[in-house]
C-alpha cells in the first residue's frame, strides 16, 4: 500500500502544480482509494510515502507506476 501512497501523493502534487483540481466527480472514488491505503498503513507510513511521491516528478511518477 505505500506503493499506492506514493502515486496519490504524486497525483495530488501534480494538481497542484497545474492548478486542475479534483472535480467533483472524481472526488468519490479517490475518497475510497484514500480510505483504503490509510486502512492499510499506519499514520507515519503514510504521511511517508506521500511525501515521497510528491517529491516525483511527473516522469519518475509516470515510470514508478508502470513499473512491476
Amino acid at each position: 500500500m505505500s506503493r499506492a501512497a506514493r502515486l496519490l501523493g504524486a497525483a495530488e502534487a501534480l494538481r497542484e502544480n497545474t492548478h486542475l483540481p479534483m472535480t467533483p466527480y472524481e472526488r468519490p472514488e479517490y475518497d475510497q482509494h484514500l480510505a483504503a491505503i490509510r486502512e492499510h498503513l499506519d499514520s507515519d507510513a503514510f504521511s511517508v510515502a506521500c511525501a515521497e511521491g510528491r517529491r516525483m516528478t511527473l516522469e519518475q511518477a509516470i515510470a514508478y507506476a508502470l513499473a512491476e
